[in-house]
């Protein structure tokens, strides 16, 4: 309890949130399962639930950050920042193309043959046929 308790205060200097510290108490009572070990009512003892709550009065909680989405609009004025000249700027281009794509759902990058609209159209998004079994 003590080594534990001596943990949790050297974490608190190194300004390691009290969430973080509980997710690391619990790493610490997995691996004590993994390996068999008995005494496992200590990591979540009232003593080390007081030293945690003292951490969050004194660290606070993080608040969640607020993330704006990133549109098409946003990376079409961030990819000419890259010099494809370069392969540092063809791969990052590259890269942040990859990354916008692989987070879009399907129906944000296909579309269905008759909602086709202009040759404009098809350079953004991908036909989209359904075919029967």
């Amino acid at each position: 309890m003590a080594s534990l308790s001596s943990w949790i205060a050297a974490l608190n200097a190194k300004r390691i949130k009290a969430k973080t510290i509980k997710a690391y108490l619990t790493g610490v009572k997995s691996t004590h399962v993994d390996l068999g070990y008995e005494g496992l009512e200590v990591v979540h003892s009232p003593q080390l639930e007081r030293i945690i709550a003292g951490v969050r009065r004194l660290r606070g909680e993080a608040g969640t950050k607020e993330r704006c989405p990133l549109t098409k609009d946003k990376l079409l004025s961030l990819l000419p920042q890259f010099d494809q000249s370069t392969k540092e700027g063809s791969t990052m281009h590259a890269a942040f193309c990859l990354a916008f794509a692989a987070f879009l759902r399907i129906g944000e990058f296909t579309y269905p043959m008759r909602d086709r609209q202009d040759e404009a159209f098809s350079k953004w998004f991908l036909t989209r046929r359904i075919t029967p079994n």
